[in-house]
């Protein structure tokens, strides 16, 4: 659709002129909602223009626009013309048209990067497709090892992965005795929760740059008209909510394969993304906020419980769980960990046990109705090049790409902590479980092989935990090594596909897409060692090296015209941060197990001190809940009491200025 060519006021006339009471009377939830598209699709199709596409089939560069086009077709015609008549007065001509292309090209290259700059935090993928675009990267999907044969027609690559993607699911066993569930919470309520202006919020929110589901609706045409679009939408979700009847098109996914790792050629080495129907996941989201608000006002949720829950992050679950295994390393203890990631796991998911646990939990029967409506007779079909396979069942798992799929997950592996010794952790499916020794009995069960269904578990000294490298010290180097080698090699690729060097084209590039890499998870896994701090900051001092007229400044003046901080200081503000966080905000429901408030009066200081932990071990005294609290309990009284995460930041950043605090 060309959007730029689209009569939205017109379209919008026409809309408000519908009467959809009359026009959904005496029909069903698919029969209104078959309606719905119909109409909207017709008016769509006479007010807003499809793209033509050009028959030369020519892959322009990204940065190409229309003046720079011109100028080259005037420098093509003024060298033929040269090359025929050989006058000076030709060639002079060609000079001029030569000088001009180059100056718009440089000109247009600087826009573009200024433009992919400006959108890389919300948008990388644009950035690499740029990088990529440079480097003649071929993209997409491989030709495909299938029967001893290799696929190469976008259509046969299409139905063999398709059909490997479907090859995981599973028929489901008969359900046998549902075991009783601990929550002992009421009933949801069965009232009416839907209203029209959650309708519009959901509208106006929806991202615009996502593409269309099967269904073809276009979130941008949703999103114009949505003060138009509530009511219809509001009638249609109200039905299918009341009558439990799910429209076929919200069940159908579009499933595009990504690369992930390994030979190009094996279907098994792509994962699927699904797109469906835009409609479909506004819903989708109404109905999880709706159940998620019952699940934390009833305190159904397990706290260890990290994944795809408000508040919670990779980091608060890092820093909960490895925060008994540092205390009790430092008191000479001894800990195993065992590292569990169940397979296709959003996949596998059986139905009729999921729909027994919700029931148990006390949703309602009109919502648990409607998501067992919602997950019965789903199809997919894969996408390859915009060539599409056939469409094969689902017949388990919650919709990878959903909305709602990821909260009836946690639902469903809510218990599985219950009836185990160990400390367990989770995040999403990714399963951590520990056990410290604390007898002659511990130790000697800790000596013994592990085993899972009879086959025993290896052993390692080094995991990726989350993405954080993490070894049987606790020590951080080798996460810091891996670290800098991630942002080095994304420095690179800017350095090499970027030809601008201003700092508002590089600054916002490396703040995007390369400091990242040094700082995620960082209040985990903050280096201590002297060498480990140098490597990650100097990935930095490259950085700002990259900036026009920075070369032979020294670090600290760079940093200071380009108003940035420190690596090593943006660590200690983030710990300080975060420790607000646990305090004050976000995640004060997690405070009280990894820190213990002052008791005593106190004669100086702020009313939110904490008490300091003793340690032994240089692996406690460098982990956040203790080398965190003593500049915790330092601060002044005006900038702990603040009342947003805002104001904290700003007292703070004053508070460090005045006592000169680097580090």
């Amino acid at each position: 659709m060309n959007f730029r060519k689209a009569n939205f006021s017109s379209l919008r006339a026409v809309l408000q002129g519908i009467d959809w009471g009359i026009m959904f009377s005496d029909k069903n939830t698919e029969q209104k909602w078959l309606s719905f598209k119909m109409i909207l699709n017709h008016y769509c199709s006479q007010f807003i223009p499809l793209i033509r596409k050009s028959r030369s089939v020519k892959n322009h560069p990204m940065w190409l626009n229309s003046e720079g086009k011109k100028l080259i077709g005037r420098k093509r015609k003024a060298f033929k013309k040269y090359k025929s008549e050989g006058t000076v007065a030709a060639f002079n001509e060609y000079k001029h048209y030569n000088k001009c292309c180059k100056t718009a090209i440089r000109k247009a290259k600087i826009e573009n990067e200024e433009r992919i700059a400006a959108e890389a935090k919300t948008n990388p993928k644009k950035f690499f497709k740029y990088i990529n675009s440079k480097k003649m990267q071929v993209e997409g999907v491989a030709p495909l090892s299938y029967n001893n044969n290799m696929v190469t027609a976008d259509t046969e690559k299409a139905d063999v992965l398709n059909q490997f993607f479907s090859s995981v699911y599973t028929v489901e066993e008969p359900v046998g005795q549902v075991p009783p569930n601990s929550c002992t919470v009421a009933s949801a309520p069965t009232t009416q929760w839907l209203a029209q202006d959650m309708v519009l919020k959901g509208l106006h929110t929806i991202n615009v740059n996502k593409a269309p589901g099967p269904d073809g609706i276009h979130p941008r045409v949703l999103r114009e008209l949505g003060a138009e679009l509530q009511w219809p939408l509001f009638l249609i979700f109200s039905d299918s909510l009341s009558s439990g009847m799910v429209p076929r098109d919200w069940k159908k996914a579009n499933v595009t394969p990504i690369f992930k790792k390994g030979v190009r050629s094996q279907p098994g080495n792509y994962r699927p993304v699904s797109l469906t129907s835009v409609v479909g996941k506004l819903f989708e989201g109404l109905l999880r906020d709706h159940i998620q608000n019952y699940v934390v006002e009833n305190g159904i949720m397990s706290s260890n419980q990290h994944g795809f829950m408000k508040d919670r992050s990779c980091q608060t679950n890092l820093i909960a769980f490895y925060d008994e295994v540092s205390k009790k390393l430092d008191s000479g203890g001894a800990v195993d960990i065992i590292y569990l990631d169940f397979a296709k796991a959003f996949d596998t998911v059986p139905h009729k046990r999921l729909l027994s646990k919700l029931r148990s939990i006390g949703l309602s029967e009109v919502v648990c109705t409607w998501i067992e409506n919602w997950l019965q007779d789903r199809v997919q079909r894969g996408v390859v090049n915009g060539t599409f396979s056939t469409w094969s069942k689902v017949l388990s798992g919650v919709p990878q790409g959903s909305v709602l799929g990821p909260l009836l997950f946690n639902l469903f592996i809510n218990d599985l902590g219950e009836g185990i010794m160990s400390n367990v952790s989770v995040f999403a499916d990714d399963t951590k479980l520990c056990r410290p020794v604390n007898s002659i009995q511990d130790v000697t069960s800790l000596q013994a092989p592990y085993t899972l269904n009879g086959t025993a578990l290896g052993k390692s000294i080094m995991e990726k935990d989350l993405g954080v490298l993490v070894d049987n010290k606790l020590g951080c180097s080798k996460q810091c090594q891996a670290a800098a080698a991630r942002a080095n090699k994304v420095l690179s690729c800017i350095k090499r596909g970027i030809d601008s060097r201003e700092e508002g084209v590089i600054l916002p590039l490396y703040r995007a897409l390369v400091r990242p890499h040094l700082e995620y998870a960082v209040q985990f896994w903050s280096p201590v060692l002297k060498r480990d701090i140098i490597e990650l900051e100097r990935v930095q001092r490259r950085a700002t090296k990259l900036v026009k007229g920075m070369e032979s400044l020294s670090y600290e003046e760079r940093l200071a015209k380009l108003g940035l901080f420190t690596l090593e200081k943006r660590r200690l503000r983030g710990d300080m941060i975060t420790m607000y966080k646990y305090i004050k905000g976000s995640y004060n429901n997690l405070s009280n197990v990894l820190f213990t408030s002052r008791s005593f009066q106190r004669t100086r200081g702020h009313p939110l001190r904490l008490e300091e932990g003793r340690f032994h071990l240089n692996i406690r005294k460098g982990f956040f809940t203790v080398r965190a609290v003593k500049l915790w309990n330092s601060l002044p009284e005006s900038v702990v009491l603040a009342d947003t995460l805002y104001s904290f930041k700003k007292g703070l950043d004053g508070f460090l200025a005045s006592e000169g605090i680097q580090g």
